[in-house]
């Protein structure tokens, strides 16, 4: 290093704009700080939530059973009509009903889905990677991985019923984690993390192929844990699907493969590979402007895919298919072939079959983990810039991105929920909504509540 370039090293001067993740370059908040910028951002898309918490959809049902069954039994609650376990609604309805006033309750299953919502921010901000990385890019990188990814909750925010996806969302940056963490617990408790990740619904085990394709390329014990981590997880959800279909003759309500289309197919494309680098107007905006904007997310994936396609062949020379299955497993392509199984798997299982909406949030984020990796891995020139370029637009219009009207007034109602259940005690059976709007729940003067539906 020059001596000039070592001095700006030194100061952490260096321009960002030079290379967009420099590794010279450092950022003088500490992590605790960015944490709390993190915490501030998630409060403050919907603030309303903490002054009039409200449950959504499906959280209700597992209120019904906190409030029915005895001591501990609701942690192992399972709403059969989602056909899987969730341990972050089960914990945070038992929390509400069991630590707080009934019409203060649905604060724990925010204050929880917050905090579940934070995980893989705090992730990238604390973990040794299986790449060298610097402070500057873990704070660009934990910023973006925030920003961009909250673009498509809408109405569906801060709730424990789509924490599933942030789980899955910290178990695609515990797949570039490194084995060498600050000491064993810390491995060990990421192993942990997986499995609850897993147990937290379906969204993290879409993930299991490639943690068992790198824990077979590598031969790491580490890396095997965590592949029987999320494997235990998938054989009880496994379980829980398969008595449900042929133990109770339920079926998945939410498949929809037969009706994936090429309509359907472009809106997968929009929201979970436009949506996060570009924001919102890649999916709502005027269809010229909405096309180019997609455009331009493909090709920037697919200047990503040829600079991680080379940095992955270096050293690299047979091309066996155990070569090839290594070569997959390499933290420049893990991103893809992660991509391709979340895609592939919630084209089987989510509604309409494509990644849109919440379902859009893994793959979204693995999308920008792509870029961002790239953007680290190229050569100083064009393609580094405009890699950088194109992180930088996604932490803007993440930022500048506002919240849909139909979710500022979903929160609006949730002060229905505290002045029916202040109300229990005077009326025989008090019927509130709960989001998104048309679902109901009854609250009975014993202080139970009963069920989850849907009104027509």
């Amino acid at each position: 290093m020059q001596p000039a370039a070592g001095a700006l090293a030194t100061k952490g001067r260096t321009r960002v704009a030079a290379s967009g993740l420099r590794e010279d370059f450092d950022m003088t908040l500490s992590p605790w700080a960015f944490l709390l910028v993190g915490v501030a951002w998630l409060v403050l898309r919907a603030p309303g939530l903490l002054v009039a918490p409200r449950f959504w959809a499906e959280e209700s049902a597992f209120v019904s059973a906190a409030t029915r069954l005895d001591g501990l039994a609701p942690l192992g609650f399972v709403y059969w009509r989602a056909g899987y376990a969730s341990w972050p609604a089960n914990l945070g309805a038992w929390l509400g009903v069991t630590l707080l006033p009934l019409e203060w309750a649905p604060l724990a299953t925010t204050l929880l889905a917050l905090l579940i919502q934070l995980a893989p921010f705090a992730a990238v901000l604390f973990l040794r990677f299986d790449f060298p990385v610097s402070r500057s890019q873990r704070r660009i990188a934990a910023v973006a991985l925030l920003t961009a990814t909250t673009s498509s909750q809408g109405i569906a925010w801060l709730n424990t019923i789509s924490a599933q996806m942030h789980l899955g969302l910290l178990a695609a940056v515990l797949l570039f984690a490194s084995a060498r963490q600050a000491n064993r617990r810390a491995s060990g408790a990421l192993v942990l993390a997986l499995l609850l990740a897993g147990l937290g619904g379906p969204y993290a085990l879409f993930l299991l192929p490639v943690f068992a394709g790198v824990a077979w390329a590598e031969r790491d014990g580490w890396r095997v844990r965590q592949t029987l981590a999320l494997a235990l997880a998938f054989a009880v959800q496994l379980a829980i699907v398969l008595y449900k279909r042929f133990g109770l003759a339920l079926v998945n309500e939410k498949r929809g493969l037969g009706t994936l289309s090429p309509e359907a197919i472009e809106l997968g494309l929009r929201e979970s590979v436009a949506l996060p680098l570009f924001g919102q107007r890649a999916v709502i905006g005027a269809p010229p402007f909405a096309d180019l904007l997609l455009g331009l997310s493909l090709a920037a994936v697919a200047l990503a895919a040829c600079v991680l396609v080379e940095a992955a062949r270096a050293g690299e020379a047979r091309t066996t298919g155990a070569a090839l299955v290594r070569r997959l497993a390499r933290v420049e392509l893990r991103g893809f072939f992660a991509w391709l199984c979340c895609v592939g798997a919630i084209a089987f299982t989510a509604f309409d079959g494509v990644p849109a909406g919440r379902y859009a949030v893994v793959p979204g984020g693995l999308t920008l983990m792509i870029v961002m990796l790239a953007a680290q891995r190229a050569r100083p020139g064009i393609p580094r810039r405009l890699l950088a370029g194109v992180v930088g637009v996604a932490i803007a219009t993440g930022v500048w991105n506002p919240r849909q009207p139909e979710a500022l007034e979903c929160d609006g109602n949730s002060s229905g929920w505290q002045a029916a259940a202040r109300g229990r005690l005077r009326d025989t059976v008090v019927r509130l909504p709960v989001c998104p709007p048309g679902w109901t729940v009854k609250i009975h003067p014993d202080r139970t509540v009963e069920g989850s539906r849907a009104e027509p």
